[in-house]
């Protein structure tokens, strides 16, 4: 009887034994083997994407340079047409390690500032000149459209020593916005002359840069209105141009140069 009641949970324990071991087997029938398909990783979802940028607006047509509200003879008038060219034009930059002067071209019948050598936004100041080293007293006007958030700026007495440029700051900027300076060629650096808080441009909009220089006497304009007058003798005499940074976001048109006497 012992032997009897001692063989009943024997069998009941080898019972459970082999149901555990059944249903853990090597190889059930219901389990993948490897390489299968259940093995691989759902397909990830596809990243996203950038949303297309809208390509930059073509400004519409700059002001025009007005009459001869002087009376007097005009040295130098460029609405940079189809048939304008840039060979008469001398790029001068605001920095030393350049391999290769900044980029600019005309389009469109306008004046456009293109980047660095390679057509790549570049940080550092540029300068496109022409006229004639011997201009002395007179008006220069043209008209500015700036895309971004850099300068632009109006050149005159240009020379080999260097030349004056008014420069414009866009209204964002917590500086003075308008700004006189002297290039100094040997150094290459600008050094500012005088500061004027007011206005400073907004992007998407012309504005009509003047300079009216006599002797030491310098007197800059913002469509019409003074906005800045100082005096400074160091450059006598030169050429004109225009001025920004190498950012492709300038765009210039209607260069107008006009005698004051003693021309």
């Amino acid at each position: 009887m012992q032997l009897r009641r001692l063989f009943f949970p024997m069998a009941a324990l080898l019972l459970v034994i082999a149901v555990l071991l059944g249903g853990c087997g090597v190889n059930p029938p219901a389990q993948a083997g490897p390489g299968q398909a259940s093995d691989i990783l759902p397909t990830p979802p596809p990243m996203p994407t950038s949303q297309p940028q809208p390509p930059t607006p073509t400004p519409p047509a700059a002001p025009a340079a007005g009459a001869n509200a002087l009376g007097a003879p005009t040295l130098l008038s460029a609405n940079f047409s189809s048939a304008a060219d840039l060979s008469n034009w001398t790029v001068v930059d605001a920095f030393d390690a350049l391999s290769s002067p900044s980029s600019w071209k005309i389009g469109g019948g306008r004046l456009e500032q293109a980047g660095d050598a390679d057509g790549a936004p570049g940080q550092y100041p540029t300068a496109l000149i022409t006229g004639k080293p011997d201009w002395q007293d007179y008006q220069v006007s043209v008209s500015a459209y700036n895309t971004g958030n850099d300068e632009i700026g109006l050149v005159f007495r240009a020379g080999k020593a260097g030349y004056y440029v008014f420069r414009m700051l866009p209204d964002v900027s917590g500086s003075p916005h308008y700004n006189l300076s002297r290039f100094d060629a040997s150094k290459v650096n600008l050094s500012t002359i005088a500061q004027a808080q007011g206005p400073g441009f907004t992007t998407g909009r012309w504005y009509r840069l003047s300079v009216k220089v006599q002797g030491d006497q310098i007197q800059a304009l913002v469509d019409g209105k003074t906005v800045l007058e100082a005096r400074d003798a160091t450059l006598a005499r030169g050429g004109v141009g225009v001025f920004g940074y190498a950012q492709s976001q300038l765009t210039f048109d209607n260069l107008l140069v006009q005698t004051l006497g003693g021309n």
